[in-house]
């Protein structure tokens, strides 16, 4: 083997440590970066449920208010108190059965 094959071989080696080195921390990234996606994504799911549960909770307020008021001037209040009424009327049919 000729000085010029090994200092060929020395280089490659070396080329092939870096390049070993550098997939490590790649995968250290990406096992990083999945962990960060899961709690996102779990904080997305959160914030998601929060923003329903406030928004049916606006919508109840806003009908509540309307209905103190007397200001439901196109009944919508009125139509979803029915509505509610309808639905647990259903409901003690079905347990009636």
């Amino acid at each position: 083997m000729t000085d010029e094959d090994r200092l060929l071989l020395n280089e490659l080696r070396a080329n092939v440590q870096r390049l070993f080195q550098e997939y490590e921390k790649l995968k250290a990234d990406k096992e990083m970066l999945e962990g960060k996606i899961a709690v996102l994504t779990g904080e997305i799911a959160r914030l998601e449920q929060e923003k329903n549960n406030l928004g049916r909770q606006n919508e109840k307020i806003r009908l509540a208010n309307q209905f103190l008021a007397g200001k439901d001037q196109d009944g919508e209040a009125k139509k979803k108190i029915n509505s509610i009424v309808r639905e647990i009327d259903k409901c003690i049919a079905l347990l009636n059965k």
